[in-house]
């Protein structure tokens, strides 16, 4: 039985995917979707006006809409037209009060949104600083130079995709991005680098994970996946160890291998918690050999 919450904040867009019109999409929904299966998952972004099938496969999903705001015009993106909307991304009202938050995810946000929901989540009961993970858009930081600084002294972990962690730093290798990423004050470092897997520093120590082999069917959604997995997990054992950060780590790399085998969140959205051991096991089995 779930115990434990992790509030996620991002956009919720719909993508236009192919021929597929109107999938729900955007950092925030794919993050609490790959989330839900480990813990009480709370959403927090404007979603707008969507139809009744849309909402269903949100509460199907078990996502708290508590959050949620269905009002307005939605944002949606189209891979030729790019982003079309306006106004916040974030939800008018704020959460007040979240019933044992252990995680919190701030991701894909403009930096005057990552400002409001930061300041948001210090209001709640829990602290959670410690616990409190930013996982920026490339864009935003290259949009905003201070906020790359921001988000390292004021998370308590930081993800960005290696490339990106490296332009933003100078650096030439993944490793000494993140230790300047550690100089600016970030606690825990992440830095993922694709089937690669990926690259983290938790104070002075560092480890790497690894991905699972797989045809990538669809890339929309997959780093957002693995940003909520990870905050998901660090919610289910309810603190962010150094053990706890490399079981998340590489359970977060097994879902997000479940979203890039689909189109969209379809793939993701039918997998359950037994799905996501399934294929946490596989990729430790594919790590020893």
């Amino acid at each position: 039985m779930k115990s434990h919450t992790c509030l996620i904040a991002g956009p919720l867009i719909l993508d236009q995917l192919g021929d597929q019109p109107d999938i729900l999409g955007g950092g925030g929904f794919y993050a609490a979707a790959a989330a839900a299966p480990f813990a009480l998952s709370q959403l927090w972004t404007r979603a707008g006006d969507l139809d009744g099938s849309l909402r269903r496969v949100i509460t199907a999903r078990h996502i708290d809409e508590a959050g949620i705001a269905y009002e307005g015009t939605p944002y949606r993106h189209h891979p030729d037209q790019g982003l079309q909307g306006h106004g916040p991304f974030l939800a008018a009202g704020e959460p007040v009060s979240t019933e044992d938050l252990a995680c919190a995810l701030l991701i894909h946000l403009p930096f005057d949104e990552w400002q409001r929901a930061r300041a948001a989540c210090a209001q709640l009961h829990n602290q959670v600083a410690h616990t409190l993970i930013s996982a920026p858009h490339p864009q935003d930081i290259i949009a905003e130079p201070s906020y790359l600084a921001t988000c390292c002294q004021e998370s308590g972990a930081i993800i960005l995709p290696a490339h990106c962690a490296m332009r933003a730093t100078s650096c030439a290798d993944p490793l000494s991005a993140a230790r300047v990423l550690q100089d600016m004050g970030a606690k825990i470092v992440c830095l993922s680098a694709g089937v690669l897997g990926g690259l983290a520093c938790y104070q002075q120590k560092i480890t790497t994970w690894h991905s699972l082999p797989t045809t990538v069917k669809d890339a929309t959604g997959i780093g957002a996946s693995f940003a909520g997995a990870l905050c998901g997990s660090i919610a289910e054992h309810g603190k962010c160890d150094w053990r706890t950060l490399k079981r998340a780590l590489a359970q977060a790399s097994a879902v997000a291998s479940l979203c890039a085998s689909g189109i969209g969140p379809k793939k993701l959205l039918s997998c359950n918690r037994s799905d996501y051991t399934e294929r946490f096991t596989k990729l430790r089995r594919n790590a020893k050999t």
